[in-house]
């Protein structure tokens, strides 16, 4: 099975990767910052920076649109999604 792994930053650049495998923790630390938070998206498995409103990372309008965000508070930082 294949993964599309997505990165979206709060500014709108993106990264997509195609991986074989599920990426580890590592990759997805690293992909958002810090520890991860899986979030509740409709249709997508979405994780962001769990410290990230702490931090003060800026709000993330391009992924919450893309996951379909149910929240009723932004999601701040990157946002990486598997598929």
């Amino acid at each position: 099975m294949k993964y599309r792994v997505t990165t979206i930053n709060p500014d709108g650049t993106e990264r997509i990767d195609l991986m074989a495998h599920r990426p580890d923790l590592k990759y997805m630390q690293e992909a958002v910052g810090g520890y991860i938070e899986k979030v509740p998206a409709v249709k997508k498995e979405a994780y962001v920076n769990e410290e990230g409103r702490m931090k003060g990372l800026a709000p993330n309008l391009r992924g919450m649109q893309v996951i379909e965000w149910p929240g009723d508070y932004p999601l701040v930082g990157s946002i990486l999604i598997i598929e």
